[in-house]
């Protein structure tokens, strides 16, 4: 299992400013490396959660790119901070709903999954019970 916490408690300074929309592909990004198997039925969801919220596909892609750009030349953990930054209050609990449905994308929450879901809440400032909320708001749309 992966050590999250050079992830989510970190200080990295990322050079790049991410908005709200962006920051949520990164979070998505994030979670689809969690259990360092990424699927396309991963990529499916970030990319359907996103319409959801209005972003079309060009849209999305260019999200995307720039989220990987960030991720290939700083790190994960400079992804994460970016994110982080453009992310409080509703942006945060979306950008957390996107993971949820990111990490059930093949149906089931694998462990390591379910530590980074918790640890990215703590990460955004999500209360366990609303954590717990959104959870079960994504587990009964399926």
């Amino acid at each position: 299992m992966r050590t999250l916490d050079k992830i989510f408690n970190t200080n990295a300074q990322p050079s790049v400013t991410l908005n709200p929309l962006e920051a949520t592909v990164a979070v998505g990004i994030l979670m689809m490396m969690v259990d360092e198997e990424v699927t396309v039925y991963e990529l499916d969801d970030l990319r359907n959660s996103l319409l959801e919220l209005n972003v079309d596909g060009v849209d999305f892609n260019e999200m995307h790119a720039k989220a990987v750009s960030v991720l290939r030349q700083e790190g994960e953990a400079a992804l994460f901070q970016a994110a982080k930054q453009a992310l409080s209050g509703e942006a945060a609990e979306k950008a957390f709903i996107v993971a949820v449905k990111v990490a059930l994308a093949d149906y089931q929450v694998r462990d390591e999954e379910d530590e980074a879901l918790t640890q990215l809440a703590q990460a955004l400032g999500i209360p366990q019970n609303r954590m717990g909320a959104l959870m079960d708001r994504v587990l009964d749309a399926v």
